[in-house]
């Protein structure tokens, strides 16, 4: 716009010209050349080389994944989900509410719960590790198996039933919440999972080093979150190919479905009348802390395989 160019309806799908390069160069007058940003930049690697990358596998789960001990050198990458939640429409939610100093004081309470009610879920009952709190998001990757080798079948089981358990505890929170007098019945989650093969590290200098989970399946999960309304839960392909049959047959052509919840998924992977019964009260110990009327029943896992492999420590 500075220039006169035509707006884009799409930034990033848009390539800019050698021409419009060039355009911009002479608007912006910089005070630096391309060949001194060059010289500098050799002269700092010379004096501060880059190190050397050096991946290994973690033992499953990533529950006991040391994030804060990564470094280049020290870096791990094996087939994994990645998950993407998001609570929809917390934006409005906020400025509906910040012009009154209770209400405000309301929306920092749900934050707080609702976003760490997902991280525990994740964290505490499907053995998943938080990479980070973008916002009112959660983003964390799970895994089942081995050291030498990902069980991919079980971790896509593992990662949709905490997508659906997420939902549940989101659902149950939000209730609860309610009943302290906190409103957020119009908020929402947004749900995203994508499988394949993800690298972890941390870069930066010694003392800031920042987390960094890389993958086209990151990616890709954020993108299949983005796709959903605020009921809803979307998979990638890869992750669709890998699930079980019963959470194809749900989840269908599109890979997205409204309102998945630990009910229904139980009872898609064990059609029985009481399944549901049996799974109707899902919460983690977080809104028994925060909120005192918070229900105070737990996750109950089957016999089937679909809790966090625990049977090895350390790593590979």
């Amino acid at each position: 716009m500075a220039t006169g160019w035509d707006k884009v309806l799409d930034a990033d799908a848009t390539a800019v010209t050698v021409k419009q390069v060039t355009e911009a160069q002479e608007h912006a007058t910089l005070s630096v050349t391309v060949d001194q940003v060059v010289k500098k930049w050799e002269e700092e690697l010379e004096s501060s080389p880059i190190g050397s990358f050096v991946f290994s596998r973690h033992t499953p789960p990533f529950q006991t994944l040391a994030i804060e001990e990564l470094t280049p050198a020290n870096s791990r990458r094996q087939e994994s989900v990645s998950l993407y939640a998001d609570i929809d429409n917390f934006t409005r939610y906020v400025a509906d509410r910040i012009d009154d100093d209770e209400k405000a004081k309301s929306v920092v309470k749900a934050l707080h719960v609702l976003r760490g009610e997902l991280d525990s879920v994740l964290h505490e009952d499907f053995g998943g590790k938080k990479i980070r709190f973008i916002g009112d998001c959660v983003h964390g990757i799970l895994i089942e198996g081995t050291a030498p080798t990902t069980d991919d079948a079980e971790t896509a089981k593992n990662a949709i039933l905490c997508a659906a358990a997420m939902r549940s505890s989101f659902n149950l929170a939000l209730e609860e919440l309610k009943k302290v007098g906190i409103d957020a019945d119009d908020l929402g989650l947004q749900i995203g999972l994508e499988h394949g093969i993800t690298s972890v590290t941390r870069l930066g200098i010694k003392g800031e080093r920042v987390r960094c989970c890389i993958s086209r399946s990151v990616l890709q999960s954020e993108a299949e979150q983005r796709r959903c309304a605020g009921r809803q839960t979307a998979i990638g392909s890869a992750l669709y190919d890998n699930a079980p049959k019963a959470f194809q047959t749900l989840f269908g052509s599109t890979r997205r479905r409204a309102d998945f919840d630990y009910a229904t998924a139980m009872e898609a992977l064990e059609p029985k009348e009481d399944s549901k019964k049996n799974s109707a009260s899902i919460g983690s110990s977080l809104v028994k802390a925060a909120l005192p009327t918070a229900a105070s029943a737990g996750f109950t896992f089957n016999a089937t395989a679909a809790q966090p492999s625990r049977s090895q420590r350390g790593f590979s």
